[in-house]
């Protein structure tokens, strides 16, 4: 908003300020609104470039106009979404940031962002907001604040990061021979999502 204050020229030399009696007028309403009392709303939205109204303050048959300049609205908050995932170690979430401006539009901001991670060792996010879960044998969940910022204007969002999750087993060895009457031992290793392989000794169901 921007106030504006109308002053009238009298006969006697003295200029007094008009509060009574003043009729506000703006030349383009879909741009710019004013109130009786002079409080002008630059109401346009996804304003692109420069935008000029006349508004005009009239006291019985005298009128005096002023010019209001309309730039393309500003960045006032920041929000990141997802804004509570789970992930587990080794795989990748993608976040938005969204913005809100202050022509009261909500626009996915895709320029001039920087991520951060406060954990790198545990998860990294990139310039288009993939976030990796880089943290190796994981053994029990681990929460990281993830960050969007442009200029001093920022947003966060929480990314859990739970112990990594089996992607494939292998049997070793893969092939036996025994001789009829003994026994021969096999073992299960399991390659997980953070890369690791690892042996793994419960959860198995055997059959043969």
């Amino acid at each position: 908003t921007q106030h504006f204050l109308a002053e009238g020229a009298f006969t006697d030399g003295v200029t007094r300020p008009l509060t009574k009696g003043i009729k506000w007028v703006s030349s383009d309403t879909d741009v710019v609104t004013i109130s009786d009392n002079g409080i002008a709303t630059a109401v346009a939205k996804d304003v692109i470039s420069p935008m000029t109204v006349t508004l005009t303050a009239t006291s019985e048959k005298i009128s005096a106009s002023a010019k209001l300049t309309v730039t393309s609205p500003v960045l006032t908050e920041i929000h990141i979404t997802p804004a509570i995932p789970f992930i587990a170690a080794g795989l990748t979430q993608t976040f938005l940031a969204e913005g809100t401006f202050t022509d009261g539009v909500i626009r996915t901001l895709t320029k001039g962002i920087t991520w951060n991670s406060s954990d790198t060792l545990s998860a990294s996010i990139n310039a288009n907001g993939i976030a990796t879960a880089v943290a190796k044998n994981l053994k029990s969940q681990v929460t990281v604040t993830l960050s969007a910022a442009i200029a001093n204007i920022s947003g966060t969002a929480k990314l859990t990061i739970t112990p990594p999750e089996i992607t494939a087993i292998q049997i070793k060895p893969d092939k036996a021979s025994v001789i009829a009457g003994l026994t021969q031992a096999f073992t299960a290793e399991g390659t997980f999502t953070d890369g690791g392989t690892r042996s793994v000794d419960s959860g198995l169901v055997w059959t043969s």
